[in-house]
Order: C-alpha cells, then structure tokens, then sequence
C-alpha cells in the first residue's frame, strides 16, 4: 500500500463514526483500496484505489506533490439513496481541509469536491474526489546535532535501539555500534580486547574485571575546544567512562568515583563534583563539565601542553602505559566534537541521547 493510500485509509477506519455506517471485511472495516473490491464484500463499503491525477508541486527550495484520489462510497440499492449519501458525507467531512497524516511528506491542503452520483446497476454510488497538496518533509536532524546547527561532530556512537525512540536508525547487531555515525569508516571503534558484551536494548556492558574497551583514533583538540558526552547506565565501579591521560594538565576524560560518589571532568585541567549517579548523560564541553545536560562543577583549567594519546571508551588512554581505569557500566552513547558546544547545545544533545 502507498504512503497515500495508507494514510486515507487510517483516516477512515479510525473514524468511529464513518465505520459504524459501513459493513465488515475479514473482521476490518470495509474500506478497500484496491479495484475491484473483494467479490465477497458486502455493501456498505468504500474503494479508494489510485489517484485521477498526480502532479509536481515545487518551489525552487521544495518538492511536492498534488494529485486527485476518488473515494467511492456504495450501499445497496433498496429505493433510498439515504445511506450512500451519509456514508459520502461523512468522507467528505474527514478529508475537506482536514490534515492528512503522509509518511515522508507535510501536509499543505485538502480539499474535496462532490459527492457526486455513481449509481450502479446493484448498487449505489458517490464519488467524493479529494485533492491533495503535500511537500517532502525537511530529512530529520541526527541525534547528535539536534538542533540542526551544523555541530563540529567527529564521533558519533549509538549502541542502544530502544523501542519507541523519536531517533531511528538505532543498531540490531553488534558490528553496528562500531561505526562512527557521523562520518562511517573514519574514526569507527576497534575493540581493545575483544568483543564487548552488548545487547540491543541495554547498550555495551562494560566490565572492570574484562577489562574491554573501544580505541576510537580521536584525538582531542588541546586547547578546550573539544567537547563530549557519554549516556551510561548501571554505573557501580569506579573508572573512566571514556577519555585519555598525556600528564599532568594534558587530561581529557569523564571519570566517576561512583563509590564515593564523586565525578570527574577533564580538558586540560580536571574539575569534580559530589553526588555521581549511576544512570546519567555525563558531559564536558571547553572548560565546563555537565550533567544531564546541565553545567556542574567548578570552571576546568586550561591545557598545559600537548598531546597526541586518542581517546578510548570504557576506559582511558594513559600515555606510555594504554588502557586503564576500566569500568563496569552499561554505556549507550557516546558523541565527541572538535568544538566547545554551548550550555544549551549541550542541554539538546544530552536530551537526545537519553531518548535513544
């Protein structure tokens, strides 16, 4: 079925008005949208199948459609014309300048003309024609640059596929939450130790006595114009939930001591707060670090030098030594920018992780 004719269809059925005027169909409501209808249907019942016409609608900036779809309505030729005219009535009602709900497409306008006769030998008949206007619907914006604005996004990591989240396109196979959204086959996660145990509605699980981690060749600008946030459940160890280590004042991590309940934020310097939580969106964006979206902590020290350690997730990158401070948690997503996002930058992109 079309995207048009599902969306007329869905109009009908679910008006309990309409349906109740109509017989049934293999236990629906006897609205057909192909031609003929079922040579076992019983009258009171509805065809709606192709459209009369069907035309370009563009602006130099838009695509669209306009196109012509008759609904025939049918009830039984007893003498009166009284059921068949309801029934149109009722259709003409639904679709005249009413919003029409098209996959993939905004609606512009609906407008009908009609009812008019269609009688036929057994049966009588009015056609109401509908005249439709719709427009592409814009592509909707990532999950890590939902407010559409163009974010400097370097790593982009989705390892959760939640039923009913507004963001689609969430991973069914493990080899899926390797791949760098953002930019595929650029900056993809290679496991540090082997597979990390993961499950599509859980996310990673992430285990300090596995000691697993992912290596993502990221490597953070060192003057605080890096950003990154990290969504985490089941947090119940301490360690590094991602990040690397070059020496003092080279840092550039989200660290939790969740057992003492202590959080840490670095880019340069590092800065803390008390009260970690072990289900949150854990962020930090130039010298500020963020929880749930929002600012938390003291202002972060600015670098003290250079580096070239990348970043790794599940635990962190100490210079001279590799992965270190491993955590056990279950880690959904991971975004990481060349830039320094704003408070409310921030804000959105942690809401949209959290619906993932």
């Amino acid at each position: 079925m079309s995207a048009i004719s599902q969306a007329i269809y869905d109009l009908l059925v679910n008006d309990a008005t309409l349906v109740g005027l109509l017989s049934t169909y293999g236990g629906n409501p006897a609205v057909f949208t192909s031609d003929p209808a079922p040579g076992d249907a019983t009258l009171p019942y509805i065809v709606t199948a192709g459209e009369v016409s069907h035309a370009p609608f563009d602006t130099k900036t838009t695509l669209g459609r306009r196109f012509l779809r008759d609904v025939r309505c049918y009830a039984d030729a007893d003498g009166s014309a009284v059921d068949v005219e309801e029934i149109a009535e009722r259709v003409r009602a639904l679709l005249h300048r009413q919003e029409l709900t098209v996959s993939g497409f905004d609606w512009v306008l609906s407008e009908c003309s009609g009812p008019i006769a269609a009688d036929e030998r057994d049966a009588y008949g009015r056609i109401v024609t509908v005249a439709v206007t719709i427009e592409e619907s814009a592509p909707a914006p990532d999950w890590w640059d939902p407010l559409d604005v163009g974010l400097s996004i370097v790593g982009a990591y989705r390892a959760i596929n939640t039923s009913g989240s507004p963001w689609i396109g969430g991973p069914t196979g493990y080899a899926q939450t390797l791949i760098n959204l953002a930019n595929p086959g650029v900056n993809d996660l290679v496991e540090g130790n082997g597979a990390v145990t993961w499950a599509q509605d859980t996310g990673w699980q992430f285990s300090d006595v596995q000691a697993k981690y992912f290596i993502t060749g990221i490597v953070p600008t060192n003057d605080q114009d890096s950003s990154m946030l990290v969504q985490v459940t089941n947090l119940v160890s301490d360690g590094r939930l991602a990040g690397m280590d070059s020496g003092v004042d080279r840092e550039f991590y989200l660290w939790s001591e969740i057992i003492t309940a202590v959080f840490w934020y670095a880019n340069g310097q590092r800065s803390f707060i008390g009260g970690a939580l072990a289900a949150a969106n854990y962020g930090v964006a130039g010298n500020q670090g963020y929880l749930n979206g929002v600012a938390s902590g003291g202002a972060i020290g600015a670098w003290g030098g250079t580096s070239d350690d990348d970043i790794y997730i599940g635990a962190y990158n100490l210079a001279g030594v590799g992965a270190q401070s491993f955590v056990s948690a279950r880690i959904r997503a991971v975004a990481i920018y060349s830039e320094a996002l704003s408070a409310p930058q921030m804000l959105a992109v942690a809401t949209a992780m959290g619906q993932l």
